[in-house]
């Protein structure tokens, strides 16, 4: 269930997608902010009174970072305002000026190292077609040095973006799923083995008050919780009376949250959508059945990595499943039933051991001769990956709404052009 979507509001042609279902529906505010730090809701008598930010101007930033990077867990989000009010003191600071006069290059409202604050900008310059950053841009500023690399990711766009990127690019995948379960060992982990530093009794206690945020929604406005919002004419109206037709629904509005399907040992959740109608939206998928068209078979077959995606590199580096990912599934099943089925061996010329020949009847050796010489014949190319023990295959299930992971091995032009694409 991946609904790729180009942000507006940013200009981001692609974007990360990963993540977990949505368990707030409306983004964090101002009045959040202040109820975590209660400093925040003045610059009054701040000694870098330009880089001060107030939670007025903060909240709609994050909110946006938590879209742009797919931060939709309560947990990761939480984490995520912990360390950017502890990094900047409260929003005070956006540069590090601490002890005098500070490292040249680190900054940003979760204080990233000058290295990573050039990460950011290549990312940025990237990704993004109206952001007013570009490869030049970035290029340029890092012959003038670390400083003025972090001036092209200082407004409150990028700066309060930051830590959002930092999670989603630089961080494993367990990461985000131990900060999703809300516990001190999952912030713990975060702190220590993605950011690098110290857990400090002043980092538990930041991020014990961002948590204390989830039980507002029982005693408290729905304003004091976090997530991502949609549009106000989504679907039915709130009696559940079909729109008009002038207002019909538009996918681009859903809000909708992928399904994050990673590979790992089998874990599907069943979902209960309207009509009592069910879904299965897969979380770890590690096999699936793949179809060999030419030879008119299917097999059930081991998913090993996702090698390509038409959407984004970041779903290949996460290994995130979705429909239309070029995959590498295991190639031994199909080689059995071609073996079996022709008697003739494939993909087994760098094998040094040569298999016991297996005695058949001769009508069964002319049965296979028969079809060999009629329809036997495999491109060198996919010979090549049979060898290589792996075979490419899109996948043409939706992982986050069947719970199953299926599709078909590429052959002919569509091979070429997808391992033309991988090459790049």
């Amino acid at each position: 269930m991946f609904a790729f979507k180009i942000l507006a509001i940013l200009g981001l042609t692609t974007i990360v997608q990963a993540i977990r279902p949505p368990q707030y529906n409306t983004a964090i505010t101002a009045a959040d902010l202040i109820r975590i730090a209660p400093d925040t809701e003045s610059c009054t008598g701040t000694t870098y009174a330009d880089e001060c930010r107030t939670a007025s101007a903060a909240a709609p930033a994050i909110a946006i970072s938590f879209t742009n990077f797919a931060i939709s867990s309560f947990g990761a989000q939480a984490a995520l305002v912990a360390i950017m009010l502890f990094e900047s003191g409260d929003f005070k600071y956006n540069k590090n000026h601490f002890p005098a006069p500070g490292r040249p290059g680190q900054g940003t409202r979760n204080m990233q190292s000058a290295g990573f604050n050039g990460k950011y900008a290549e990312y940025l310059s990237i990704i993004c077609t109206n952001c007013g950053i570009t490869p030049a841009d970035v290029e340029k500023a890092k012959g003038e040095g670390p400083a003025a690399v972090l001036e092209l990711v200082s407004s409150d766009q990028w700066s309060f973006g930051s830590a959002a990127w930092f999670l989603r690019t630089q961080c494993d995948a367990a990461i985000e799923d131990g900060l999703a379960a809300g516990t001190e060992a999952g912030f713990k982990s975060y702190i220590e083995d993605c950011v690098g530093t110290t857990l400090t009794d002043d980092r538990i206690a930041g991020w014990q008050k961002v948590m204390a945020l989830k039980q507002c929604q029982f005693n408290s406005s729905p304003t004091a919780i976090m997530g991502i919002s949609r549009d106000s004419r989504h679907k039915r109206s709130a009696s559940g009376a079909k729109r008009a037709y002038y207002r019909k629904k538009r996918a681009f509005e859903k809000g909708r949250q992928p399904a994050n399907t990673r590979i790992g040992a089998k874990r599907v959740h069943l979902v209960r959508t309207r009509g009592g109608n069910r879904k299965f939206r897969a979380l770890r998928l590690d096999s699936g059945n793949f179809s060999w068209g030419s030879e008119g078979i299917a097999r059930k077959v081991r998913v090993i990595a996702v090698a390509f995606h038409p959407s984004n590199n970041e779903l290949v580096r996460t290994n995130t499943l979705t429909k239309s990912a070029v995959v590498q599934v295991d190639a031994a099943p199909f080689r059995q039933w071609y073996e079996a089925h022709y008697g003739a061996a494939l993909g087994r010329r760098r094998q040094q051991k040569a298999e016991e020949e297996v005695k058949k009847s001769k009508s069964v050796e002319s049965k296979q001769k028969e079809r060999h010489t009629a329809q036997g014949k495999v491109e060198s190319a996919l010979e090549r990956q049979f060898e290589a023990g792996r075979l490419y295959a899109v996948v043409a299930s939706r992982p986050g709404q069947s719970g199953r992971v299926d599709g078909y091995i590429l052959e002919g032009e569509e091979l070429a052009f997808y391992q033309r694409a991988i090459r790049k």
